[in-house]
């Protein structure tokens, strides 16, 4: 049996909604999880958004390696693309993840995924 893959998007930043994703997928431990954008804490203040000025180093980074730790045995690809709402400015901040293997960052890219292609193309 094939474990299922994940996808979400629009996370914003919402510290409780990457809390409830990576404590389902580090019970689950799917094939894949995909970002699909939006996923960065907006610019204007949101009551349940995390105020972390590094969000992507400082909560998302911590989290995948986590993820990663928690059974290096099946590990748990993660495929992540940005959206309209996520700055281009933190794009750097994402490749420092892909360069630690913590991610595979898709724009503008054709990644492999078994007999699939995933094709990312951001901000749209």
């Amino acid at each position: 049996m094939t474990s299922p893959c994940f996808f979400v998007s629009d996370l914003h930043g919402r510290i409780e909604r990457y809390e409830k994703l990576f404590r389902a997928a580090r019970a689950e431990r799917p094939m894949a999880l995909f970002l699909g954008g939006d996923l960065l804490p907006s610019r204007l203040p949101v009551a349940s958004s995390l105020a972390e000025p590094d969000f992507v180093r400082g909560v998302l980074g911590p989290a995948l390696a986590e993820l990663r730790n928690a059974d290096p045995a099946r590990l748990v690809r993660v495929f992540v693309i940005f959206g309209n709402d996520d700055p281009r400015a933190e794009e750097a901040a994402v490749l420092d993840l892909a360069a630690q293997g913590l991610l595979e960052y898709g724009h503008g890219r054709r990644l492999n995924f078994g007999a699939f292609a995933v094709y990312g193309y951001a901000c749209v």
